[in-house]
Parts: structure tokens; C-alpha cells; sequence
């Protein structure tokens, strides 16, 4: 069985690249790792990078709402999709009330996570190590209606009952916005949720930190603050015993 490792952190807390380099190091170790993320590279996943979280800096948000516009003023540009009503389709999407939305977005985000996390359930048996950036805290932390938190944590645990997949270790990467925020601004290639608030980070954070604290025994708080190798140290260090343990396991 391979040992399941999730990354989670708001924008700009370097976990990608950490999680990378993670990769990196267990492969040069000579193990089998999987680095794989989510939105997924599936047909919803690649929906929703595609007209979801496509950044549209001279549309990127809804100055009532803060929702993320996804449509740009010139619908031209979907103008080669296969479906030619895709853009009326889209229209109608980006028309949708603050509420709505939300809830679209968080059944898109979950339904792909079902056709993710299916496939990962058949590489378990080929995989030592699968490292996924984003999965279901992400869900929680940026999709969290006030008041339905648990619904969520319970459609998130019906996803994993279904496939049979459990998280082995999830590390949080967590960072102060601001300083998140300055790395953020020197990305070329930014998603419309790096154009939220810093209030909407410090939320996001929050639930982050909720979580840390509902389920220490699954997850690890690295400080992101820190330089890239001394985040990757500190990787190193921790799952170094879970890798001991997998492979006591299987001899």
C-alpha cells in the first residue's frame, strides 16, 4: 500500500514547490512517488482550471461579492470549445447569484475529486509514495458555507469511504497572508483566488488551523515562513518514520 500524503496551505504558502521537491528527494531515494494534484487533470478538473480559477486580470473579481469573475467581458476566446453553447453555458454560470455559485463550485470541486481519488485508488498498489497538492481540507478551507461545515467534512468523508482511501499524513503549510500575499504578486500565472482579500486568506487560514487542531494525529503544521530548505527539513524529518513504518509493514 502506498503511504498517502496531502499538501494543504492558503495561496503563495509554497507548498507546490515544497511538495516537488519532496517528490524529488523520496525518487532520488530510489522509491516509486506519485505527485499528483487537484482540480485534477480529468475533464471536471480541467473545467474548473480552465473557467473557474482562469485568471482574467482585467475581470478578476466581483467588486460586490469578491466572487471571482470567470467570464471576461469578450466571450470570443471560447469561441474553439467543441461544445459551441459552451460559452452561453458559462454566461449563465458567471450570472449566478453569490450563494449559487458557491454551490455549484463546491459540487464541481467535489465532483471531481470522486473521479480523482477512483483512479488513485488503482495506482495504490504501484505507488510507495502519492503526494497530492490540494485535496479534501482545501474543500473545507475555501469552500466552507457558515453554518453547513459539517455537511462538508461529511461529503468529504463519503469521497474517501467510497474509494476505500484514507490520508496517511496531511501537512498544512501555513504562513502569515501578508507575507503570502508578496510572494503571490510575483507569480506570472495567477488563478482568481489569488486575487482575493487578504480577509479572505485570514478566513481560509483559520479553517485551516481549525483543522490542525480537529485532527493532530493526521495533520502536521510546517511553518512556511521559512526558507525553501528548511521547509523541506522539516518534511524530511517527519515522514521519514511513516516511510520506516510503511515498509516494516510490508515485509
Amino acid at each position: 500500500m502506498s503511504l498517502f500524503i496531502t499538501l494543504e496551505g492558503i495561496d503563495g504558502s509554497g507548498k507546490t514547490t515544497a511538495g516537488k521537491k519532496l517528490a524529488d528527494r523520496l525518487e532520488k531515494e530510489g522509491r516509486r512517488v506519485l505527485f499528483t494534484q487537484e482540480p485534477s487533470d480529468f475533464i471536471i478538473g480541467k473545467f474548473i482550471k480552465d473557467y473557474i480559477l482562469k485568471s482574467e486580470k482585467e475581470n478578476r473579481t466581483d467588486g460586490a461579492s469578491g466572487l471571482p469573475d470567470i467570464l471576461p467581458a469578450d466571450t470570443s476566446i471560447f469561441a474553439s470549445a467543441p461544445d459551441a453553447s459552451l460559452s452561453l453555458h458559462l454566461s449563465s454560470i458567471n450570472a449566478l447569484d453569490k450563494g449559487s455559485y458557491e454551490l455549484a463550485c463546491l459540487l464541481l470541486f467535489s465532483a471531481d475529486r470522486v473521479i480523482h481519488t477512483d483512479e488513485l485508488s488503482k495506482k495504490l498498489k504501484y505507488y510507495e509514495v502519492i503526494i497530492c497538492d490540494r485535496f479534501v481540507d482545501s474543500t473545507f478551507a475555501y469552500q466552507s458555507f457558515e453554518g453547513f461545515e459539517k455537511l462538508i467534512l461529511d461529503l468529504n468523508s463519503l469521497i474517501l469511504k467510497l474509494q476505500n482511501l484514507r490520508v496517511d499524513r496531511t501537512y498544512l503549510f501555513d504562513i502569515d497572508p501578508v507575507l503570502a500575499f508578496l510572494r503571490i504578486s510575483q507569480k506570472f500565472d495567477k488563478s482568481s483566488f489569488d486575487f482575493k482579500s487578504r480577509d479572505f486568506f485570514e478566513r481560509v487560514r483559520k479553517r485551516y488551523l481549525f483543522l490542525a487542531e480537529k485532527f493532530p494525529e493526521r495533520i502536521r503544521v510546517i511553518d512556511a515562513g521559512k526558507n525553501k530548505e528548511a521547509v523541506l527539513e522539516n518534511l524530511i524529518e517527519d515522514i521519514t518514520p511513516l516511510l520506516n513504518l510503511q515498509k516494516g509493514g510490508m515485509e
